[in-house]
């Protein structure tokens, strides 16, 4: 399941404010390559938006 964990007010090359929502995946179990031992992770990313900071909220 996708979370959106929190949002980032962020500035373009032209000086232009936008926001941005940091999502969040679910937990997973991944086996180390070197150890072989499993730890637990999980895959974050951004994504820019059209949103108001009231919205983002």
């Amino acid at each position: 399941m996708v979370q959106i964990i929190a949002y980032e007010k962020l500035t373009n090359s032209d000086g232009e404010e936008f926001n941005v929502l940091v999502l969040a995946g679910g937990l997973e179990m991944i086996k180390s390559r070197s150890s072989g031992r499993y730890y637990a992770t999980r895959k974050e990313s951004t994504v820019s938006c059209t949103m108001t900071k009231d919205q983002c909220k």
